[in-house]
């Protein structure tokens, strides 16, 4: 607002500058019109002031109360145009207040991560205003993905004190491979539905994408059960798929260079050999 923005620049005490005029006024020995008003506008200001003290004491006490009460302040502040410290103090708190709300509804509308939310409600319990019909909203968005997660500890044994992603693409690969598929498809769809962007949920919708890219790579493979001649044009794309699959990986460069999916070595040498092949036929003809 342009009362908030006002305060950009150093701030002068005006309730102080206006009693002192009051004082000085008291000398002349009449009464004006103006001096009427601004002795109205005077106790105007120093009862916001007291009601103002009297909120950071309930504060104090525990007994929050919501952002209209900062919100009446600020509107009377602006019709009073006397500014004082405690007032500078409520505009300030006011505002950070106000950002918060506005950084807590885009969590309630849309999906950031867990750790941004659980950020979220930290600094709402934090302050000294009742902020428990947003923090109520992202506490059930929070507990809505720790659900999930607990489901897929229970397939995926992971728990640390901090997850680590690579940690938990390995244990899923592992999983994988050890004939998880089936359970681990249904928590990935379950995953889509959950409020919150939680890390976990991509990385295992990645391993399972690898492990069908996996699957499909084997049919090519000489001396693989049901393995067959794949066109050299199908066998570019399929590698073509496993580069934008691992640079979608949510992992540090190297270790994403370093991940090797099963049948990507046999794949490469498979497309190498007919490359070299072509190569021989191209320069002989």
């Amino acid at each position: 607002s342009d009362l908030e923005e006002s305060f950009d620049f150093p701030f002068q005490n005006n309730l102080t500058i206006a009693e002192n005029l009051q004082k000085e006024a008291v000398g002349h020995g009449y009464i004006s019109r103006s001096f009427v008003q601004l002795n109205n506008r005077i106790r105007r200001a120093n009862d916001l002031k007291h009601r103002i003290f009297l909120w950071k004491c309930s504060s104090v006490e525990g007994r929050l109360n919501t952002i209209k009460s900062l919100s009446t302040f600020v509107k009377e502040a602006k019709r009073i145009q006397l500014f004082f410290p405690e007032m500078l103090e409520i505009f300030e708190f006011h505002r950070t207040a106000e950002e918060w709300i506005d950084r807590a509804n885009i969590a309630i509308r849309s999906k950031i991560s867990l750790e941004e939310i659980n950020a979220l409600i930290r600094q709402g319990v934090e302050m000294p205003v009742d902020l428990s019909e947003h923090i109520d909203k992202l506490k059930t968005r929070v507990r809505i993905a720790e659900d999930w997660l607990e489901e897929l500890e229970k397939v995926v044994p992971f728990k640390t004190p901090k997850l680590e992603k690579l940690q938990l693409w390995q244990k899923l690969q592992i999983s994988l491979h050890n004939g998880n598929r089936t359970r681990l498809y249904e928590l990935s769809s379950e995953g889509n539905r959950v409020p919150v962007d939680v890390a976990a949920v991509k990385l295992l919708q990645l391993a399972l994408d690898a492990k069908s890219w996996s699957l499909k790579a084997q049919k090519w493979i000489p001396k693989n059960i049901d393995s067959k001649k794949g066109k050299l044009c199908d066998l570019r794309e399929h590698i073509e798929k496993l580069s934008n699959l691992r640079d979608k990986l949510p992992l540090p460069e190297i270790e994403r260079r370093r991940w090797k999916p099963s049948g990507e070595k046999e794949l490469t040498s498979i497309i190498f050999a007919a490359d070299s092949w072509l190569e021989k036929v191209w320069l002989k003809s």
